[in-house]
């Protein structure tokens, strides 16, 4: 049986529950300290929680998201009007490993800055597929920090956009197809 999910001191920051490495994994916000923020992770195979520290905090300005970004947690932070950035875990659980992966501001967008969600990484990691508010997708080169639009013909003005990446393995490690009786 799964044990009650330790708090201490925290409370779930919003709804979004990512899953990575056999894990699900969410913000906790701080109850005395508002602006704290920890990643608490269930591993389903073990049944146990794990913490991590992030890398940034919330502020009067700013709001931070954790996503999944080319198989790594990220914390996106958009602080209004001003900057987004990306925080990426270059290995898994090791809290030193948090490294900023980009920065983007006004200067770097051709439209009104609007908020930029991290979906995916181009084949050559060099580029960032980001889900901009609720209507464009648009590409990010990490090098030359420019903004492009993607260009898909069909999509309606609104919509939302997730990345998906399955798995024929069961999440204790057990094949999900065995080998049919003959």
């Amino acid at each position: 049986m799964i044990q009650n999910l330790p708090c201490n001191g925290f409370a779930m920051h919003n709804s979004e529950i990512v899953f990575l490495n056999g894990a699900l994994s969410w913000l906790m916000r701080g109850k005395l300290d508002n602006n704290r923020c920890i990643i608490l992770t269930l591993d389903l195979a073990s049944e146990k929680y794990q913490e991590f520290d992030t890398p940034v905090h919330e502020n009067g300005t700013c709001v931070i998201d954790l996503e999944v970004l080319g198989g790594s947690l990220c914390i996106s932070v958009d602080d209004w009007w001003c900057r987004h950035y990306v925080w990426i875990m270059k290995e898994y659980g090791v809290v030193e490993s948090w490294t900023l992966l980009y920065s983007i501001g006004q200067d770097n967008m051709p439209w009104l800055f609007e908020y930029c969600r991290p979906l995916g990484f181009s084949k050559n990691g060099a580029i960032v597929l980001l889900k901009k508010d609720d209507d464009a997708l648009v590409w990010f080169d990490l090098e030359g920090k420019k903004c492009q639009p993607s260009r898909i013909g069909g999509l309606p003005l609104t919509f939302e956009a997730s990345i998906c990446v399955g798995s024929p393995s069961l999440l204790d490690g057990d094949p999900v197809i065995v080998g049919r009786p003959q």
